[in-house]
């Protein structure tokens, strides 16, 4: 009876995982197309009013469908939310309200706004963009962000700006796409990471000159444990520090003593060599699907030659054998892990 009650549970759940898995969010809806429109309409003054704090308050999202859903807005990040005109938000919808249109009940995703109203500030935004889907071409256990085309409306005044976001997917979509739970404990070690995964992350960081992350402190990344791996994926996420992005407002590092942001420094530790040599062997082979997101309609032809030169920079350093030539490194530094 036990055996049975156990047969009828497992493929009770397993039906339940599959129509979840066909059942589409509302990050997935919003971000089916490349620049997709969103309307929010909210209190500019409460918005800003709120730049110091994490309280909710109301506003409405208008997809470029039609639907609209009330939403609960609340202000997140650190140097963005103090630094940029509009600091990037949290949107959270109701879960009734997603049920009744027909979605998953992952209700939630961030909405990174650019650092002020000029062209600039867009296509810094864009090549975090570009940069995310690079990552995401290399393992399918990235964090996923899409271009939104953002109507911001003012409800009181009834005013309105449009501009281009970057939607990111929450952690809590993170893990249902890859069925996964996440881990938040300090002190990781090498041992507990998946190694392949992790070799691509630093090669990654490194290819687009990014320092602004850590594994023992997850910082700017998601450690994400499945039930397939007993060991840890690292995936990285906020971008816009990198050497790639080359943000006005972004600086080096000072713990490498970098002097610029577009500066390399190679952030691994005890790294098997043939496991390097895998991971950049995949960079090779994604090379040109690299410079193709370069040319993106979306970036203008200063900023796409911008990108394409930092990536010749890189890849001048990678030998055919799959060897990689470090012109700013002297030797592999910590990373935040545990000894």
């Amino acid at each position: 009876m036990k055996t049975l009650l156990h047969i009828l549970l497992v493929c009770f759940f397993a039906s339940s995982l599959t129509a979840q898995q066909k059942t589409p969010s509302l990050f997935g809806k919003l971000t089916a197309s490349e620049a997709a429109q969103l309307v929010l309409e909210t209190d500019l003054d409460v918005f800003l009013d709120n730049r110091k704090t994490e309280d909710q308050f109301p506003g409405v999202i208008t997809l470029a469908d039609g639907s609209v859903f009330k939403a609960n807005l609340s202000v997140r990040g650190k140097f963005r939310r103090m630094s940029c005109k509009y600091p990037p938000l949290k949107i959270k919808v109701p879960k009734k309200a997603l049920l009744a249109a027909g979605l998953d009940t992952l209700n939630e995703f961030k909405l990174m706004l650019p650092y002020d109203d000029n062209k600039a500030s867009d296509e810094w935004l864009v090549k975090e963009y570009l940069s995310y889907r690079m990552f995401e071409h290399l393992s399918p256990n990235s964090v996923h962000a899409r271009l939104v085309q953002l109507t911001l409306k003012d409800s009181r005044t009834g005013k309105s700006n449009t501009m281009m976001c970057l939607a990111v997917e929450d952690k809590e979509e993170t893990l249902a796409r890859l069925q996964g739970t996440l881990v938040e404990t300090y002190g990781i070690t090498d041992e507990q990471l998946d190694v392949d995964q992790y070799a691509l992350t630093v090669v990654f960081q490194y290819m687009i000159g990014n320092t602004d992350w850590q594994v023992g402190t997850y910082r700017n990344v998601r450690l994400v444990k499945t039930a397939s791996n007993d060991k840890l994926l690292v995936l990285p996420y906020d971008l816009d520090f990198s050497g790639m992005v080359n943000a006005s407002y972004a600086r080096p590092s000072m713990d490498y003593s970098l002097e610029s942001v577009t500066d390399r420094y190679f952030m691994a530790r005890n790294l098997d060599p043939e496991k390097l040599r895998g991971a950049v062997q995949r960079f090779q082979q994604s090379r040109t699907a690299f410079y193709a997101l370069c040319q993106s309609p979306l970036l203008s032809p200063k900023a796409s030659r911008e990108m394409t030169n930092y990536l010749d920079s890189f890849y001048k350093q990678i030998t055919p054998e799959g060897e990689l030539r470090f012109s700013t490194v002297v030797s592999p530094v910590e990373t935040g892990m545990a000894k």
